[in-house]
């Protein structure tokens, strides 16, 4: 059983996609490294985890 499992989330603000369809589980125990240029959706994907951001 997964201890987070996200499955096609999309964040938009407005007319931009910040997220497009991104779905990854982890499970205990496991590290999640999330990277990319800036501008990518990281902060924007870890505030939908967080709950602050609402998911399309």
């Amino acid at each position: 059983m997964s201890l987070l499992a996200l499955s096609d989330i999309t964040i938009r603000y407005s007319r931009l996609t910040a997220v497009r369809n991104v779905s990854f589980s982890m499970d205990e125990g496991e590290i999640l490294f999330i990277t990319g240029p800036n501008g990518a959706g990281k902060s924007s994907l870890l505030r939908a985890i967080a709950g602050v951001t609402p998911v399309a």
